[in-house]
């Protein structure tokens, strides 16, 4: 099994992480919900893990779909991210009670461009493109787990140009 792990300190709004693989992190909160707006918010970061997780199975998955030599994914620009919830979930008082909505996100959209480079014989298509991110969103731990929450996940995969 694959094992991801980190240790953090709260200060105020915001949290400072160290990675076991040595990298640090930090999120924090705006100033109208405690934070000193410092650093990123938390679903800031999810988003961000997200489109991190999807470029990586993208490229696992281009791999295996595709001839490297004659078909290789580039890049993939993200366009409009966007991520929704009902904030009532997390903010409704009491506090002690049930809110009226559940607290996570509701949907999470955009768009993913993609950039290959390819042989004129590869049959690289915007149809091809469609598929890999069928497989990316089936694929990518981040993607699965949002879905598996409720969230829907519209992420619209189109092929942005191809170098030959």
């Amino acid at each position: 099994l694959k094992r991801y792990a980190l240790d953090g300190v709260s200060r105020g709004g915001g949290v400072e992480l160290r990675t076991s693989t040595g990298h640090a992190l930090r999120t924090d909160m705006p100033v109208s919900m405690g934070g000193d707006d410092e650093a990123a918010q938390p679903v800031e970061m999810l988003l961000a893990a997200l489109v991190g997780c999807e470029t990586a199975t993208a490229h696992f998955v281009a791999r295996q779909l595709w001839r490297r030599r004659q078909c290789q994914l580039t890049s993939i620009v993200w366009e409009q991210l966007v991520a929704v919830r009902d904030n009532r979930g997390a903010v409704a008082l009491p506090i002690e009670e049930e809110p009226p909505v559940g607290a996570g996100l509701i949907r999470v959209s955009g768009s993913a461009l993609v950039h290959v480079r390819a042989s004129l014989s590869t049959g690289v298509d915007a149809q091809s493109i469609c598929r890999l991110g069928e497989l990316v969103e089936r694929r990518c731990p981040v993607a699965s787990m949002l879905v598996a929450s409720g969230c829907a996940v519209e992420i619209e995969w189109k092929l942005a140009s191809i170098q030959r």
